[in-house]
């Protein structure tokens, strides 16, 4: 089957374990409907691999095993700002 672009809800509560392919490629996060998603291109026919997600405030610390920077991301009209780190 080919790759597929698939979205995935993240919690905004510090460290989000997805349930995601194990052959994927992030492509970005930003907000939808309120809700902070990381969309990627995947393989469906991947086994599932539990994908860890730092997401941090702004004046909060990074965790040293973040992982990469993925994009910033802005709720409630800008009042919240969140970093997301990982996706490795």
């Amino acid at each position: 089957m080919p790759d597929v672009i698939h979205k995935y809800p993240l919690a905004i509560d510090g460290h989000a374990g997805v349930p995601m392919p194990r052959r994927r490629r992030i492509l970005c996060v930003q907000v939808q409907a309120g809700v902070p998603c990381v969309w990627a291109v995947v393989d469906p026919d991947s086994p599932m691999v539990p994908v860890a997600f730092a997401v941090v405030g702004t004046g909060h610390a990074v965790p040293e095993d973040a992982g990469p920077y993925l994009g910033t991301v802005h709720l409630y009209g800008g009042s919240l700002v969140l970093h997301v780190f990982g996706g490795e």
